[in-house]
């Protein structure tokens, strides 16, 4: 996870700001999933190489995950792996029923 995010602003047209800002935000929110679960890999004794917290970033990047789905997922992980090492063979084989969660809804919605 030592990588750095870089920004690249791209000289195509129509590609506003509110475009930038808003691919520019969702790369921050996936790292900071991806170090959650890095993290909480850690404390439980795993090495996380690079190519699998890559893994781990594009299953987070799917769908709109919470710092309780990252735990979750690296809790899942720590259970399943076969080794301290992770490998990429141990995420794809924890994450069957990882699923991107379903679309919140905007709004309260009333009981009655």
């Amino acid at each position: 996870m030592g990588k750095q995010a870089n920004v690249i602003l791209s000289g195509r047209r129509g590609l506003g700001r509110t475009t930038v800002a808003t691919h520019y935000a969702q790369t921050l929110a996936e790292l900071r999933l991806t170090a959650l679960a890095v993290r909480q890999l850690a404390r439980r004794g795993h090495k996380v190489p690079d190519d699998v917290a890559d893994a781990l970033r594009d299953l987070l990047a799917v769908g709109h995950h919470t710092a309780w789905d990252a735990h979750q997922l690296a809790h899942r992980l720590a259970t399943t792996a076969a080794s301290p090492t992770l490998a990429a063979a141990d995420l794809h084989a924890s994450t069957g029923t990882f699923r991107s969660p379903a679309p919140r809804a905007a709004g309260l919605t009333s009981v009655g």
